[in-house]
């Protein structure tokens, strides 16, 4: 599983940019005028005890909370995807994978695609990218069974505390 963590992933949306990526591929006009209509004109005020501060305005992100932001960011994000796809070498290297229970993989994804084995490195620009034995999505926790052991590990281990 190839995860990417996008830090404070709603508040970084840039609006021009989410905009561009839904000219490009040809949505109606009308979609995103009301995406643009959605965004605009959107402020955030401070309050601290007793004290509120003028409204600020949000020049970016996607408001938190709205079942449309997802979406959003879906949309916003795939540009970046389809270069990690295309990127020479590396498209041939990501699979996703599906755990079967047995400890083999099923296989999907493009035709030529192969999966590293367990403990093998890649570079991607002269960066090495290496298989961690668990990581952190949503919250839980998964090993590279993708099973439940590691969340119940660190649920055990904040017990402990």
């Amino acid at each position: 599983m190839l995860q990417l963590d996008l830090k404070g992933a709603f508040d970084r949306v840039h609006h021009g940019w989410l905009v561009t990526t839904l000219e490009d591929p040809g949505w109606p006009r009308w979609v995103t005028r009301w995406v643009i209509s959605f965004l605009t004109g959107r402020t955030a005020t401070l309050t601290f005890d007793d004290w509120e501060s003028e409204p600020l305005k949000v020049p970016a992100g996607v408001p938190q909370g709205s079942p449309l932001s997802p979406l959003l960011f879906i949309l916003f994000s795939t540009p970046l995807f389809q270069r990690l796809r295309d990127i020479e070498g590396v498209g041939t290297k990501i699979a996703a994978p599906l755990y079967n229970g047995d400890g083999r993989y099923a296989e999907t994804g493009e035709e030529n695609a192969t999966r590293a084995g367990n403990n093998q490195a890649w570079t991607l620009d002269n960066n090495l990218i290496k298989p961690a034995e668990e990581t952190r999505f949503l919250g839980v926790y998964l090993d590279r069974r993708l099973n439940f052991i590691a969340h119940k590990n660190q649920i055990l281990a904040k017990l402990k505390t």
